[in-house]
């Protein structure tokens, strides 16, 4: 696990976490989430492996979650993971299935993420953005 300067789990770590456990103990996740990854031939050795997880639809579940446990919205942005429109923060990667991004030693530097309902203002597809510990090349 990576640790940052307070402490706490990092912020990538920590959302790993968190999507890890919504697949598996929230509704939504177990029907959508699992639901994906099952009709899609995952078994849970890989699901397991990777640490495959499922970010819920509602707009601020994650954050929320995570400025309780203290990460700043400032550390959040900066990972990617939620941002800030017209003073109002929402999860970047809410209602996808989610793929964290391991370095060689295990430690979660990012995230990929597929959206599961088809939309035409959404992409199919998003990475984290490029930042110290994540660089896409």
């Amino acid at each position: 696990m990576s640790l940052n300067v307070s402490g706490k789990l990092g912020e990538a770590q920590f959302a790993a976490n968190y999507f890890y456990d919504t697949l598996f103990n929230s509704e939504e996740g177990q029907v959508v989430g699992l639901g994906y990854f099952k009709q899609r031939g995952f078994r849970k050795e890989i699901i397991d492996r990777f640490r495959l997880g499922y970010n819920p639809e509602r707009g601020d579940q994650f954050f929320r979650e995570a400025t309780s446990k203290g990460y700043t919205t400032e550390m959040l942005e900066k990972a990617g993971l939620a941002k800030n429109r017209n003073g109002i923060y929402h999860d970047v990667d809410r209602g996808r299935v989610i793929f964290p991004i391991q370095g060689m030693t295990g430690r979660v530097l990012g995230f990929g993420a597929r959206v599961l309902k088809t939309t035409e203002k959404a992409p199919k597809y998003i990475n984290t953005p490029e930042n110290e510990l994540y660089i896409k090349s």
